[in-house]
């Protein structure tokens, strides 16, 4: 069997399990034999759990603030289709870094077009920092792509979140493309 079929499979077994009960034998199955696998289910229910109270807290200021129905549902659709990008299974091959790491790198992103006219950035905290500054963020960027120098790296913590942003250059208006969070394996 080709590396094609397996990853095919593991994305399958991955996106079969997302929606499973913590209890589902299938899930301590797959953590026995798969960690890493099951280390990046882990990490995609996490954001999508994150995802959910944002979408939540974002229509409810919606609807305090406009008070109408029309743009809450506008709202909550906007958020579905976040939180849908953000749960679809993708292989370690198309996210860098995500889950146990053995060092930083180079960060890596599925391939997808910019708005017109947005810009593109990598912002990095800390793990535990839940607000405040990016304790990194590149310039702005084009691919799919982005390698901060040796410095910058060495001096990240071992444990990460991070966010590729859009950015519309005339209002300032930003929006996640993607999130991932990443410790070193240690």
């Amino acid at each position: 069997m080709n590396d094609d079929s397996h990853s095919s499979m593991d994305e399958e077994l991955v996106a079969e399990l997302l929606d499973t009960a913590p209890d589902d034998p299938r899930r301590a199955a797959l953590a026995r034999a798969r960690p890493d696998l099951y280390t990046e289910l882990e990490a995609l229910e996490a954001t999508a759990a994150e995802l959910d109270r944002r979408a939540t807290e974002r229509c409810d200021d919606a609807a305090t603030m406009e008070g109408s129905e029309s743009t809450v549902h506008e709202r909550r659709l906007q958020e579905f289709a976040l939180r849908a990008m953000a749960t679809a299974p993708r292989t370690a091959a198309d996210v860098a870094p995500s889950g146990p790491v053995a060092a930083w790198g180079t960060f890596r992103w599925p391939a997808a077009p910019a708005a017109d006219g947005w810009v593109r950035r990598v912002r990095v905290w800390a793990a535990e920092q839940a607000a405040g500054p990016a304790a990194l963020e590149s310039s702005e960027l084009r691919g799919t792509t982005w390698a901060p120098d040796a410095s910058a790296l060495e001096a990240l913590p071992d444990a990460i979140r991070w966010r590729l942003v859009e950015i519309d250059p005339v209002s300032g208006q930003e929006r996640v493309v993607h999130e991932a969070a990443a410790h070193l394996a240690r």
